[in-house]
């Protein structure tokens, strides 16, 4: 036994599993980093809920494949983000407020590989396989007409949104990044927050492209934890359900109008009005953030008898995403908005960018 193993006390074929199960000593975190031009093994999975009206926290009404997944970041730009107020309440403790950092990407280019039995291929040639095995009698032709309608491929061509956020972000974090981004020529954007008044800072880059963004990390939502059972789990998840969501929107609102159509002679005035308030209600839905890494999810609230009641509204669900990196004069630039971080840059502070007036036009 060497000196070193005498003094950590290791004996021969402790380490062992190192050669046997390289894999055994990789990282367990539930985040991705995902960086430009390099592919990435990343979470893949699909679940759905049995009964869509069900509790979305019983285990037993949950369905969930998970499958290898790698993605390679493409491009991505930095156009948007904002700060709120976050309340948090718990028995025998006085309420707190905590910070939300969030932004989006926008667009996000990524080439999304997955492997099903054996079988390695893109997320939308997945996407296609789901309908032609849940369609009736759908031609070639079809199929690719319902895929063309949802924008899906032009999504995956030319880019998506991914909206991201950060709970309990670090205020000298935001505070960095704010700076980082007005002096790129974002503007200030709060008035598009009327009526929400827990948001206290908004910037957006309007009419310019965004800060090019070169990596950033990708976190995943425990669905469990939500009174909703809501939140990002990963991309293949978010893109495969919302996709779904906005066929089943659109199936909803074909349906409706050919029984409207099918009863125009005996219905009442009344009878159609409502099926057409219905009918519209779903078309309406389906152009809810149709197309979007992050996916979108159907508003829910909160009775005060604790009764969750479902809105005919989808909003976009925001990814965790708390350190990302963008070029800025061709240098790149590291933020990171986690709270108490210990991989906080060393330039978080000591970047030094230009500064811009964003009250001038053209910015």
């Amino acid at each position: 036994m060497s000196k070193l193993s005498n003094l950590f006390g290791i004996k021969k074929g402790d380490l062992s599993l190192i050669t046997e199960n390289p894999d055994a000593f990789k990282s367990q975190s539930n985040t991705t980093l995902l960086r430009k031009d390099k592919q990435v093994k990343a979470k893949g999975s699909y679940s759905y809920l049995k009964d869509p009206n069900g509790d979305p926290n019983d285990e037993n009404n949950k369905v969930k494949f998970e499958f290898p997944t790698h993605i390679t970041l493409e491009s991505a730009y930095w156009t948007r983000l904002t700060v709120r107020d976050h309340y948090i309440n718990r028995a025998g403790a006085e309420t707190r407020t905590s910070q939300v950092f969030g932004g989006v990407f926008k667009p996000v280019k990524m080439k999304v590989e997955v492997e099903i039995d054996g079988q390695t291929m893109l997320l939308q040639d997945l996407v296609r396989e789901l309908i032609i095995e849940h369609s009736v009698a759908k031609t070639p032709e079809e199929i690719n007409k319902i895929i063309e309608d949802s924008n899906l491929l032009s999504g995956f061509k030319n880019g998506m949104p991914l909206m991201f956020q950060q709970m309990g972000a670090s205020e000298n974090g935001f505070q960095h990044a704010i700076e980082v981004f007005r002096s790129a020529g974002a503007v200030d954007d709060l008035i598009s927050m009327k009526g929400n008044n827990r948001f206290h800072t908004c910037y957006d880059m309007k009419n310019k492209q965004g800060l090019e963004v070169v990596s950033f990390e990708l976190g995943s939502s425990d669905r469990s934890q939500s009174k909703t059972g809501q939140g990002f789990v990963d991309i293949p998840d978010a893109v495969i359900g919302n996709f779904l969501r906005v066929v089943e929107n659109k199936t909803q609102n074909a349906v409706l109008r050919k029984e409207i159509e099918e009863h125009a002679a005996s219905w009442s005035q009344a009878e159609i009005k409502a099926k057409q308030a219905k009918a519209d209600s779903a078309l309406n839905m389906s152009r809810q953030y149709p197309i979007i890494w992050s996916g979108a999810a159907q508003r829910k609230d909160m009775t005060e008898g604790g009764e969750t009641v479902k809105r005919d509204k989808y909003d976009a669900v925001n990814a965790p995403c708390g350190r990302w990196t963008v070029l800025v004069n061709d240098e790149t630039v590291d933020l990171d908005v986690w709270s108490n971080s210990t991989k906080r840059p060393a330039n978080a502070v000591t970047t030094q960018v230009a500064t811009v007036n964003t009250t001038v036009n053209p910015f």
